[in-house]
């Protein structure tokens, strides 16, 4: 917010507008990178928060390119629906191994090339979702 309140300060009157973007938990090598085999807590979170690429930039692009004025914010995931979504996984089971299975590994889907942190490569997948 501060930071999002100084730009929005410092470029008022300008024909510079500022947006605050949060695609929330994207499957990437950025959270997926020193990998999640390790972290059995991890994966369940990831499972019932993350998101693979596509999904999140169907949802967002078009939003993004809607934006008009300045100082809106675009968000994939609401905290209520986070949290929803959390609960209905650690308490209910429900997606708790939708990206990740219970030991870890990741749940891969034919016709994709993953790296060994889990993430896709999507520059050697054969097809994108």
């Amino acid at each position: 917010p501060q930071l999002m309140s100084s730009l929005l300060a410092e470029g008022k009157g300008g024909v510079v507008g500022f947006h605050t973007l949060s695609p929330g938990m994207v499957l990437t090598d950025l959270l997926l990178g020193d990998g999640t085999q390790e972290r059995p807590a991890a994966w369940r979170v990831f499972s019932a928060i993350a998101e693979e690429p596509e999904t999140v930039a169907r949802s967002l692009v078009p939003r993004i390119r809607a934006v008009r004025g300045t100082g809106k914010y675009v968000r994939f995931l609401t905290i209520p629906r986070a949290v929803g979504r959390l609960a209905a996984a650690f308490l209910l089971g429900v997606n708790a191994t939708r990206h990740f299975e219970k030991d870890g590994t990741r749940v891969k889907k034919e016709g994709m090339v993953y790296r060994e942190n889990g993430s896709r490569d999507l520059s050697r997948s054969e097809k994108a979702e």
